[in-house]
């Protein structure tokens, strides 16, 4: 029967179970065998772990500059956000705008209607104002005529 033990330790490389004494030379080589086969092995195995490790250096400084740029445009995101208005915000002070801009036209419509009615109301005034003025001094030529003709 074979069983294996630890191999990281090389006294326990393989334990072979026999019931008679002539394999034990046999043991002993495959004892030995086993143990520059496990050290074989540890050279093989040695520079493939430094490789793998030099590899996962690698990628953990590639993911630390990415996580660092990242970072970096979070905080550049975050300051935009800072300073940027909410857009519910926006769109309350633009309908407020837009209505403060609505009523301002109407109040500017309407003013400009009653001075045009004031303008037509005022040329009314004058009109009557030049007539009344001139039936006034026809009637003062009028009664200075009969006036005079009374008296010569």
């Amino acid at each position: 029967m074979i069983r294996t033990a630890d191999v990281s330790d090389p006294s326990d490389d393989y334990i072979i179970i026999h019931d008679d004494e002539e394999e034990n030379d046999t043991t002993r080589s495959i004892s030995k065998n086993t143990s520059l086969s496990i050290e074989s092995a540890h050279l093989d195995i040695v520079p493939e772990f430094a490789r793998l490790y030099t590899r996962a250096q690698d990628l953990i400084r590639q993911k630390d500059e990415k996580i660092e740029d990242l970072s970096y445009q979070l905080g550049q995101a975050k300051m935009k956000l800072n300073h940027s208005v909410d857009i519910a915000e926006y769109k309350r002070a633009s309908y407020i705008l837009d209505t403060t801009r609505a009523q301002r036209n109407t109040e500017i419509s309407t003013l400009q209607r009653q001075i045009q009615n004031l303008e037509t109301s005022l040329k009314a005034r004058k009109k009557m104002t030049v007539f009344l003025l001139i039936v006034f001094l026809i009637s003062l030529i009028a009664l200075a005529t009969l006036v005079g003709v009374f008296l010569f």
